[in-house]
């Protein structure tokens, strides 16, 4: 069975006990739609997980709350951001692409927050 990206099974699909999911909030001043997830993992980092209008997928319309693939981007608490060589997002992308991700982004070293600068110094 072909496994999708909607609401309905993000949570089941990439959650865990010690991960944080957040949805995309459709922009309602427009019609057309971009849907989505953030994983918040526990070593400070996010991966975001998104599909519709104008995003790097197949469904890229805006017409549909569901996708057979999807576009992601990870970053630190530092808003480092994950690099795929010549870019920072990564399009057209399976279910089974992004649990891998996820699980990558996953084991990577957790990030420390870094103390800002006092302005004037």
């Amino acid at each position: 069975m072909l496994e999708l990206f909607d609401y309905e099974t993000a949570n089941a699909i990439f959650g865990s006990p010690d991960v944080r999911i957040t949805f995309t909030e459709r922009d309602l001043k427009s019609p057309l739609l971009r849907s989505g997830f953030k994983v918040h993992l526990p070593n400070q980092w996010t991966v975001s997980v998104i599909w519709g209008f104008g995003s790097y997928t197949k469904n890229n319309s805006g017409k549909e709350t569901f996708s057979a693939d999807a576009e992601m981007a990870a970053w630190d608490i530092n808003h480092k951001w994950f690099s795929f060589g010549s870019d920072t997002v990564s399009g057209w992308h399976s279910v089974s692409d992004v649990k891998e991700f996820i699980a990558k982004i996953k084991a990577m070293p957790a990030t420390v927050k870094k103390a800002k600068k006092a302005k004037g110094l």
